[in-house]
């Protein structure tokens, strides 16, 4: 349904960030952002980013026309963030919050901070690129929607293959993101636990054929 790409610049962590030259290298300039974007109305398909700042989130909203956005589990503890999009409900209306490495306390927190948002969607993640089979966790999903039954639950997946996504489409998912590659021993973390061309359709039809069985 979603194309989603990351909206951040290698200066706002810092030269001196161990990562700066790598994040460098996979920026996405801004006009890009509107190639993309383009392509993905004239494709039928939606256009979502990650934010990390407030000036990412003004660029994403005022300049893109963004009315949704995603929040990495990064985001989680960023009061001064979530405080600015729950200001900006008005024009973002959906927002994708994943919760790796965070408590159900700080997950509590964020959500209080969005309160405004119209739609909120909580995403179980594992922040391990790739996650091992062990450390999927699954359960965690029903552990969120136990604390918070108002809103709709998903699961961000960084494991190998499309197994993990199936079975959190059993447990409930009501929405998946998966990183997308055209190799998966491209170099860097993500590809090893991304999708291709050929397996993200496979997923795809997976799902609708586990939805009909459901």
């Amino acid at each position: 349904d979603y194309a989603k790409f990351q909206t951040y610049t290698a200066e706002q962590f810092g030269e001196d960030h161990v990562w700066y030259e790598e994040f460098r290298k996979v920026v996405m300039p801004e006009e890009v952002h509107f190639e993309m974007q383009a392509l993905c109305r004239e494709r039928g398909v939606g256009f979502l980013c990650s934010t990390f700042t407030r000036r990412s989130t003004v660029f994403l909203v005022d300049r893109m026309g963004c009315g949704e956005l995603k929040l990495a589990s990064s985001r989680v503890t960023d009061l001064e963030l979530l405080d600015y999009v729950d200001s900006r409900a008005d024009q973002v209306r959906r927002v994708y919050l994943s919760t790796g490495m965070s408590t159900l306390e700080e997950v509590r927190v964020a959500v209080g901070r969005l309160g405004r948002v119209e739609e909120l969607y909580l995403l179980h993640c594992t922040s391990q690129y790739p996650t091992e089979d062990e450390n999927v966790n699954l359960r965690a999903m029903v552990t969120l929607k136990e604390a918070f039954p108002d809103y709709p639950v998903g699961y961000s997946d960084h494991s190998r293959g499309i197994e993990a996504c199936l079975a959190a489409v059993t447990m409930g998912a009501e929405v998946l993101e998966k990183h997308f590659t055209y190799h998966v021993r491209m170099p860097g973390d993500d590809h090893e636990g991304a999708l291709t061309p050929e397996t993200l359709g496979e997923l795809v039809r997976g799902v609708e054929r586990v939805e009909r069985m459901l």
